[in-house]
């Protein structure tokens, strides 16, 4: 990885520092691609975390019993007294994690494998509309006689260190968001070798987790996602709901706060719900253009009919890695449409100066517990950072990748991808095609030298 990152940047003759005002806004990305519709049939989905320029990245290891059984962790990014706060049963699992540089704002681990082989990725923030909210709103620290729930900042950290698979990934946040609450909306994923998750937070108790079809795909910015689903009461547990043919765990009062809010599209009686029509605010412009970049990218020849857009997409294309790669680093070019990283807008791609990371998780048809798969990893935005395999059962990462500096520093991948990044945009039409044509030839190496199952 050090020879790749090195010859990657060797070519750049100065080093732009430049002094850019950060922007902040919630606007990460999400996919996955079922094994059918992949090329050779492994599961793929991923993220781009996408918020700000300037704003460092690193992956870690975090050993075994780095928290001790009985110990309390707490999540300071809303309130350092009064954060939601999770205790831990046992000894933590080992786990890696690519995390913020600024532990006393939050956590926020992000995504990794722990040595269970469970993959988590969170999250996608979303909101829920104003009239769901008035039912059951946000433990946000708004409400000063109620405690603050679970936030993205300690999600991650919480599941990896505790949990063994997806299904109990899933049970562990549908237990913690019924009883505790939730900060915020999310969307999530949790995968392990058998099968991966998708679950959306819309209120302060109200979710719905659906286990992926392996037929299908989906792009997810920034909304909630989930259409048309038959929720039915298969088995019912102290605090949630499992529908009788085990696809969908679900918060108890799903239909009851979006009928008292009067947003309800669907029917109790027959058990049938629009999430998105019940739960979603409106779409704004820029998650629009990047569902229909992402949608496309997969599937060219997509059409949009108003602004539903199906969450589980079919396409007659095998997928690959590369592909999706690719799709980290659209820029509307398949909605004859030139990209605005600027504006806010309906011209914001999905890949952007305010990507800090993107991560692809490879689940082979061959993973195991021990080997689940691998995780592809740019540090920086993917427009100059090259995709490169980190594997569970790694000890640690090259210090390029752990730098913890919140300044320019030359012996940091994100950094280094950043500064060239800000060179670039002097002259995108120019410089781009050049460390794009780099970057291709890099990961195509990485790809032939990757071992899938370790």
């Amino acid at each position: 990885m050090k020879k790749c990152i090195s010859r990657l940047f060797s070519a750049s003759i100065a080093i732009l520092v430049a002094s850019s005002s950060i922007i902040s806004a919630y606007a990460c990305t999400g996919v996955i691609i079922g094994g059918d519709l992949t090329e050779d049939g492994s599961t793929i989905f991923g993220r781009t975390e996408d918020l700000e320029v300037n704003h460092n990245k690193v992956y870690k290891v975090h050993q075994a019993g780095e928290h001790k059984a009985g110990e309390t962790i707490k999540d300071v990014s809303v309130d350092p007294d009064k954060g939601y706060s999770f205790t831990f049963a046992h000894d933590s699992y080992r786990y890696t994690s690519v995390s913020d540089t600024t532990p006393e704002y939050g956590n926020f681990d992000e995504t990794g494998f722990n040595e269970k082989g469970l993959i988590a990725d969170m999250t996608v923030s979303a909101s829920a509309n104003e009239n769901v909210l008035g039912v059951d709103p946000y433990l946000d620290g708004t409400d000063t006689t109620k405690p603050i729930g679970i936030t993205e900042a300690i999600i991650t950290t919480a599941v990896l260190g505790s949990c063994d698979n997806a299904r109990q990934a899933v049970e562990f946040i549908a237990q913690e968001v019924a009883t505790k609450g939730a900060a915020e909306g999310n969307g999530l994923v949790v995968a392990d070798h058998n099968e991966l998750w998708y679950m959306e937070i819309y209120t302060g108790h109200q979710f719905v987790a659906m286990r992926y079809p392996r037929d299908k795909y989906s792009v997810f910015p920034n909304s909630f996602w989930l259409n048309e689903c038959r929720l039915t009461v298969g088995e019912e547990k102290e605090n949630y709901n499992v529908s009788s043919d085990g696809m969908y765990i679900y918060s108890k009062d799903i239909f009851k706060v979006a009928s008292d809010a009067k947003t309800l599209k669907g029917d109790e009686a027959s058990r049938n719900i629009d999430l998105y029509g019940s739960y979603a605010g409106e779409l704004r412009e820029s998650t629009e253009s990047r569902v229909c970049s992402g949608i496309k990218q997969f599937k060219p020849d997509a059409s949009f009919d108003g602004k539903v857009y199906p969450f589980l997409q079919d396409t007659p294309k095998k997928i690959t890695l590369s592909d999706v790669f690719a799709f980290t680093r659209n820029r509307l070019e398949n909605l004859d449409k030139v990209a605005d990283d600027m504006s806010r807008g309906d011209l914001y791609p999905i890949g952007n100066r305010n990507t800090m990371e993107a991560h692809i998780y490879h689940i082979p048809k061959t993973a195991t517990a021990e080997y689940p798969g691998t995780m592809w990893l740019a540090l920086g935005s993917p427009l100059t950072s090259p995709f490169v395999a980190y594997y569970p059962n790694q000890m640690a990462g090259i210090p390029e990748a752990q730098n913890e500096s919140n300044e320019f520093n030359e012996d940091s991948v994100y950094w280094l991808a950043m500064d060239t990044l800000f060179m670039i945009e002097y002259n995108r039409e120019q410089l781009q095609p050049i460390a794009t044509e780099k970057i291709n030839a890099l990961e195509s190496e990485e790809l032939k030298n990757a071992v899938p199952t370790m």
